[in-house]
Parts: structure tokens; sequence; C-alpha cells
């Protein structure tokens, strides 16, 4: 059986958006994706990196798993503490931006100001 932070790695594609409580609309079958590798999250587009790279570190320990991206934009860092889950080839990251706090559950609210992201495994 694969670890946690083996199975996060991989190319996963989104499907659904919430953002501050509003649901995006369905996500359109493209080839936007992210790969995840051991430390870092990359946005491909069309099969080239978007120039959208974040690091993270996640820990396990934590129920639910902890998750924490970094952007860095020019000199600027911008933190984004989260949570997530995987479900089978479903991936669930529900998320605060600005090193807001870490989000206890997986729902995106006006009040939480967080995003809830779900993605399955590209084949």
């Amino acid at each position: 059986t694969k670890s946690l932070a083996e199975q996060l790695q991989g190319q996963w594609q989104p499907v659904k958006g919430v953002v501050f409580g509003n649901a995006q609309p369905e996500m359109p079958k493209t080839d936007d994706y992210a790969v995840i590798d051991a430390n870092r999250w990359i946005g491909m587009k069309d099969g080239k990196p978007t120039g959208e790279t974040l690091t993270y570190t996640i820990d396990i320990t934590k129920k639910p798993a902890a998750i924490d991206l970094v952007s860095k934009q020019g000199m600027m860092d911008f933190k984004f503490t989260g949570i997530f889950k995987i479900e089978g080839d479903t991936l669930t990251v529900c998320m605060s931006l600005n090193n807001g706090a870490r989000p206890t559950e997986f729902v995106s609210t006006a009040q939480n100001q967080t995003i809830l992201i779900e993605m399955r495994r590209k084949k």
C-alpha cells in the first residue's frame, strides 16, 4: 500500500471548485491539470508548464492531513494553509489564502474564506 505522500504524487485534473462558498461552473474537460511530485505542485496546460509552480509540505499525522503550499511571486511569498484527503482517484483540497487559519473541514463558505477543489487522477 502506498503512503498518503506517495498517493498524492501524479497528475490531477480539477473537476469541481468552490470559492468562498460560491460553486464555480463545472470545470470543462481541458488540458489544464496539476503535476504533483515529492515537493512541487506544477500547473500544466496543453502538456506544458504554465509557469505556476508551488512548493508544498504535508503533515499526515494531522487529522485531516495538512498541506501548506507556497507560491513565490517576485519577492513575495504567498502561503496557502489547507487540508487534503484522497479517496480512490479523487483528491480534495480545502485551503485558506495568504496564511489564513487552516480549515478544519472540507467546506467552503463566505465566512471561512476558503477554497475547496476536487481533482481526479488523470489516467
